[in-house]
């Protein structure tokens, strides 16, 4: 029965599912939040179709991190803004090409409030905006590691 429930399920969505379309210049795209951003020690990115950003964060002062974005395809250019816990957003800080290809950017930020404020991030490629937010609580260290 769960088989067929399957079954079901595919033949019902594939006739009247929505398919995906290639991004167009001049529109803009939502990132959908990866599950892994909202748990200590998670594999954080942003989403939509092929189009995925991995994000992470890295030491670089007491008060500082490094926000490093890796991109599956070249952007023109991307910025981050840090979100307090109380929805206060800083103003949104250009990311640098860490290597020739336009696949990795960083920037140095000041260090969130780990599991309360969240990461605003926002891309160019190809002429089409992406725009996504995600949790701080994957930089958490993952205490339950054996």
């Amino acid at each position: 029965a769960p088989v067929l429930a399957l079954v079901a399920w595919f033949c019902a969505d594939y006739p009247v599912g929505e398919r995906p379309q290639a991004a167009v210049s001049g529109q803009s795209y939502a990132l959908v939040e990866q599950p892994g951003c909202r748990y200590a020690g998670g594999d954080c990115g942003l989403k939509n179709a092929d189009f995925e950003l991995r994000i992470a964060f890295a030491d670089a002062a007491p008060d500082r991190v490094v926000l490093r974005v890796d991109s599956a395809f070249p952007l023109d250019g991307i910025v981050a803004a840090p979100v307090s816990a109380e929805g206060v957003e800083d103003e949104p800080r250009p990311l640098r090409r860490v290597e020739p290809g336009d696949l990795s950017w960083m920037v140095e930020l000041p260090r969130p409030a780990v599991g309360r404020d969240r990461l605003r991030i926002a891309a160019t490629a190809a002429g089409a905006q992406y725009f996504g937010e995600v949790a701080t609580r994957f930089a958490e260290a993952n205490d339950a590691a054996d």
